[in-house]
Order: C-alpha cells, then structure tokens, then sequence
C-alpha cells in the first residue's frame, strides 16, 4: 500500500545518510559546533537532500534526545527533539536497531506528513537516529478522489433509478391496458 511505500521510500534515505557519515563526522556532530566548515557543508548537503527528495525536515539526533543537525533550523544543535514524545514508540523501536516509519498524521498546516527513523550507527552501537518527514500530500490527491468517485457513483444511481422508472412505465402502461382490455372482454364488452 501507499502508506508502506512512503515508509520503504524515507527509509532508503536515511539509511543513505546513515552509510555515507564517517565517524569523525559522527564525533563532529555530538559536539554541537555550528560554526566549522564541517558542520556548514553537511547542513548544506542536508538542505540539498531534503529539497531533491521533497522532505518537510531531516534530522540527526542522539539518543538521549539532543538535536545534532536539522534541515530547516527550525531545532538549534544541543537543544531536545521536539517531537520526541510525539513519536516516542516509533524511537524506541528505533533506538533498538530498526528503521520505523511513524503513522500517517496531519499537521498544524493541515496536510498529512509521514516520519521514519532510521538508526545511526557508531562503533557498533546505535548513537542517534535520522529522523526523516515528508508532506504525504498523494494522500489529499487521494481524498480528492475519493470524494469525486462518491459523487460519480450517487450520480450513476440516479440516473439508473431515472431511466428504471421510465422504462418500467413505458413497460408497465401497454400491459396494464391489455389487462383491462383482457378484463373488459371477459364481462362481455367488446365494443371498443
């Protein structure tokens, strides 16, 4: 289904990020400097990618909740994940090693965003999680949809209901006629 493509779909990304950090790019990041080259250039590259794969945010932090990085700054390096508890089943399965994509949910802008969490490895041990979220916005396409076929499918009925109505009339009339014309013969009168 639609929703368990997204997931596989968010999944392939942050499983792209997580292969592609060295570990002294993991070491860099747990120390929270914004102002090196490093951090700049990875920032960048994050803001590249959320932009090619249509991402509302993209995000690394540790497992004891700190933001290391966020695409669109709206979370400073050092501070607590927001949406932590939002989440919170979708990160502990997460923090034990799976990749886990959150339910469907609207947001305050009113268009429904699909999360997935992807574990970060360091020396063998999961140190922080890619918190990935797109705008699932083929689901409004699909509500769309959905109202329009409604309407299709009410209109077909009427219409079904129109045409059964005047075709049994017109099928209905001749032989009611006949029956009357059949009872009329039978007592006798035969003049019309």
């Amino acid at each position: 289904n639609l929703d368990h493509e997204m997931s596989k779909r968010l999944y392939a990304i942050g499983s792209s990020i997580s292969t592609s950090l060295s570990e002294t790019q993991i070491l860099a990041l747990q120390s929270f400097q914004t102002d090196g080259r490093f951090y700049q250039r990875l920032r960048k590259s994050f803001l590249e990618i959320a932009k090619k794969n249509e991402l509302a945010s993209l995000h690394i932090f540790g497992i004891d909740g700190k933001v290391w990085i966020d695409s669109d700054s709206s979370q400073l390096p050092g501070t607590e994940y927001i949406e932590w508890h939002l989440h919170s089943l979708e990160i502990e399965k997460a923090l034990q090693g799976a990749q886990v994509g959150g339910v469907l949910f609207r947001g305050r802008d009113g268009s429904y965003y699909k999360s997935a969490f992807v574990p970060l490895e360091y020396q063998g041990k999961n140190v922080a999680l890619i918190g990935i979220r797109a705008n699932a916005s083929f689901f409004e396409s699909l509500k769309s949809t959905q109202r329009t076929l409604t309407y299709f499918v009410i209109a077909c009925m009427l219409v079904i209901i129109i045409v059964s109505v005047v075709t049994s009339s017109r099928i209905v009339n001749p032989i009611e006629s006949l029956v009357r014309a059949a009872k009329e013969i039978g007592e006798g009168e035969i003049a019309r």
